[in-house]
């Protein structure tokens, strides 16, 4: 029996050795690399930057800009169906009343809200 807990303690210390041995090695080659690990991350994420602000211009040219948002004033794309602001998220089949901001469907005449007549658009 003891020699039995004698060799599990054995085993224990060896694969903790090289547990410590391993992650030691991993250290040494992030040490050792650490500067060009920065530069290579910085160097990726410009050049990925790049590519969004590429692929950003290559929609704004191929998508029409239609109307402002009431809500946001952002260009709404040019696009049928479309309800909703992609820039805000506001409802652009409803309309703001002009006098206290409450969304109107657009065939209203009156605000809900305030009672100020609207002009239907």
């Amino acid at each position: 029996m003891a020699d039995t807990g004698a060799r599990l303690w054995a085993i224990e210390d060896a694969l903790a050795d090289e547990a410590d041995h391993e992650l030691g090695a991993v250290h040494e080659v992030e040490t050792a690399h650490g500067d060009d690990a920065h530069e290579d991350e910085a160097s990726v994420a410009a050049e990925a930057a790049l590519t969004v602000a590429e692929a950003d211009a290559a929609v704004g040219d191929a998508e029409e800009v239609g109307e402002p948002c009431q809500w946001c004033g952002e260009a709404l794309p040019d696009r049928p169906g479309m309800s909703y602001c992609p820039h805000c998220g506001g409802d652009v089949r409803l309309v703001p009343c002009p006098a206290c901001g409450e969304a109107l469907e657009r065939l209203w005449r009156f605000c809900v809200a305030c009672g100020t007549e609207v002009a239907a658009s």
